[in-house]
């Protein structure tokens, strides 16, 4: 574990240092003349459409670590932006066991920070959350979270770099959390540990490093070379700690102004520390798809055989044949906004299951009901089964979760708004309860329903 916090700390280090190199070899910036800041935390925005004229395309690799978007705003500004919030929730079930009945009330207030730099062929991005929760009667239930992110992206003539660091520590999986301030960091699913089963109040701690590279071949051509370290850590004696390395190259084709094509391959090493199941290794072969109109419209698939060598798990158990998959979706228009994804792949087990094969999908949608009332929602579905169940070495174990949400909010003023929301967890499984050492997972219900408090100040604008 330290040798891997060293290589944490050094990968995010070289991030910064990159940050600050890139400040001090250029200093042509968007012209402040013209460029805007993102607005407050509470400001209501009028409807101005998603016509794309505002927007330059969306240039993120098909075959990459990152998911296509509908672009970005051409008028973005550098910006230092903090958020405060207070939430009160009801809690029927704080240690996510069985089907809880009773209510204990809950105070979780969190703080985030979120920064851009950006230069005229570079760009930084940061973020940091912190928050707790602190529980009127179950106090063995108080609990802290952080989460963060780092990346860093340079763009020459024919080709871009792209470091990434992303890191969390959560008092229970990161699968429907509720906690104020957390949220995706914006990665494809398969450089993602997984962490879609719940485990109770158990401490998780993920961390992923990430690097990219692309070259232009030609002017409708280019490859993409892509790596990833992720480990999963169990504090306490909980769970199995894993690693995951993953390495990628691809090949993207535009076959016109909004359509790509490509072809990717794929290798993942997954080991596991404290325990004597061994280290295994998958393949995946993929074709790509993507569709992009800038404002309004991504979409992106990708599927394709993976193939799992069972001689890691049995001697002589031979290779099977899998499949892995993706497709996501966003769409926007002037008042609402819609993304799903959906996501099939091998992974490390979520600290249960030593070796799983994950399907899963997650989604969200938000819409102005009002001048000043948003209401969104928010849902998603994992089943996980064993992988040594796809080589014939054990029966199928199998475990479904999921989770939906609901929530409204309504601004104070220009910095300041107020929100009610509620949200549903549920698990079962073809088992009553799966335990890997001290680490269970069982069927489990909970209800969480809360109003809260969120106020940003407006924006600090840096550089010049």
């Amino acid at each position: 574990m330290q040798m891997n916090l060293r290589f944490i700390i050094g990968i995010a280090g070289a991030i910064l240092a990159c940050a600050l190199f890139a400040g001090a070899q250029e200093d042509t910036r968007t012209n402040p003349g013209t460029a805007a800041a993102p607005p407050p935390g509470g400001t209501v925005t009028q409807d101005t459409g998603t016509s794309g004229d505002n927007m330059d395309p969306d240039t993120h690799s098909l075959t990459g670590i990152e998911p296509l978007g509908v672009g970005s705003d051409r008028t973005a500004r550098s910006f230092i932006a903090p958020t405060i919030q207070v939430t009160e929730y009801g809690d029927t079930n704080p240690g996510i066991a069985g089907r809880g009945t009773s209510v204990d009330s809950v105070t979780n207030p969190s703080g985030s920070l979120d920064m851009r730099r950006l230069w005229s062929h570079a760009q930084f991005n940061a973020h940091y959350t912190a928050g707790g929760f602190i529980y009127a009667s179950d106090s063995e239930f108080n609990s802290m979270y952080h989460q963060f992110s780092l990346s860093q992206s340079f763009t020459g003539r024919r080709w871009s770099v792209t470091l990434a660091d992303a890191g969390s520590y959560l008092p229970q999986t990161s699968f429907g959390f509720f906690g104020s301030g957390v949220g995706g960091i914006g990665l494809n699913p398969q450089f993602l540990a997984n962490q879609t089963i719940l485990t109770g109040n158990t401490t998780q701690v993920t961390n992923n490093a990430l690097g990219e590279v692309d070259y232009l071949l030609s002017p409708r051509s280019s490859i993409s070379m892509s790596g990833s370290f992720d480990i999963t850590h169990f504090t306490g004696s909980f769970g199995s700690d894993s690693h995951q390395e993953r390495g990628q190259i691809g090949f993207n084709h535009e076959l016109g102004r909004r359509d790509t094509l490509g072809l990717s391959y794929a290798a993942d090493l997954t080991q596991y520390s404290g325990t004597a199941f061994p280290s295994f290794i998958t393949h995946s072969f993929n074709i790509n798809y993507g569709h992009r109109v800038t404002g309004r419209l991504a979409l992106q698939l990708s599927g394709g055989p993976q193939l799992i060598n069972g001689n890691d798990f049995l001697p002589g158990a031979g290779i099977e044949v899998s499949w892995n998959a993706q497709a996501g979706v966003v769409y926007r228009t002037a008042r609402s906004s819609f993304g799903v994804t959906y996501w099939r792949y091998s992974n490390a087990g979520a600290g249960v299951f030593n070796g799983a094969s994950t399907q899963a999908v997650s989604g969200s949608v938000t819409h102005r009901l009002a001048r000043t009332l948003t209401g969104s929602v928010t849902g998603g579905y994992a089943r996980n089964t064993n992988l040594i169940n796809l080589v014939g070495l054990a029966p199928e174990q199998v475990i479904n979760t999921e989770y939906g949400g609901v929530q409204v909010s309504h601004p104070l003023g220009h910095t300041a708004s107020i929100y009610f929301s509620y949200m549903v967890q549920n698990q079962t499984g073809n088992v009553p309860i799966l335990c890997e050492g001290a680490l269970c997972a069982g069927d489990a219900l909970r209800h969480v329903f809360g109003a809260g408090f969120s106020w940003t100040p407006r924006p600090l604008l840096i550089g010049r």
